[in-house]
């Protein structure tokens, strides 16, 4: 009989006024919850949308600007300078050769060119030295060391084409190509 007395006290309560009245204000911020997720949800959807168009515009405009003021402060960086070079050959994954340029003045070490080349030698490794010099605004008495591997075509690049227009020039090879031949 206890258990039948509470059990309508609850039932008169949930049916009451007061009851039904919080009840529906409850109903009515858990629906304006879900709608503001919703709106929330689909202004992200469309602000992705927008992003995405945008991106092409941000490729074509700002890309190409962002990378001309880097590349303009690479060449004030090593401009007039008596630089180290460091050129290597590579592969990328479709078997191409892929040459890497890095200039070193002071603390300042810098990759300033990838080039691919369909045929590597001597003479395509120098002529593309001399022309990544000429870019940067380098004169032919300011490189001091050349650094490379032990290749037979990179001597060759140094004595031939390199070392007659720049006396001055020291070629240091890769300690790390020496120990791999003496292993």
């Amino acid at each position: 009989m206890l258990l039948n007395g509470k059990k309508s006290t609850v039932d008169d309560h949930v049916r009451g006024p007061v009851y039904s009245a919080k009840k529906e204000v409850y109903k009515r911020k858990r629906n304006g919850k879900t709608q503001q997720q919703m709106t929330i949800t689909s202004t992200i959807s469309i602000s992705d949308k927008d992003f995405i168009l945008q991106i092409p515009t941000l490729r074509q405009m700002h890309l190409l600007q962002i990378f001309e003021n880097y590349l303009t402060q690479l060449k004030l960086l090593f401009e007039n300078k008596p630089v180290a070079i460091t050129m290597d050959e590579t592969t990328d994954d479709c078997t191409c050769s892929v040459v890497n340029t890095l200039f070193h003045f002071r603390t300042n070490t810098k990759l300033v060119s990838v080039d691919f080349l369909i045929q590597v030698n001597n003479s395509t490794m120098g002529s593309t030295l001399l022309t990544i010099l000429t870019k940067y605004n380098i004169l032919f008495f300011l490189p001091r060391l050349f650094i490379s591997d032990s290749a037979t075509y990179m001597k060759k690049c140094f004595c031939e084409v390199l070392k007659p227009v720049m006396p001055q020039l020291i070629h240091a090879p890769c300690c790390a190509h020496i120990l791999n031949l003496i292993g």
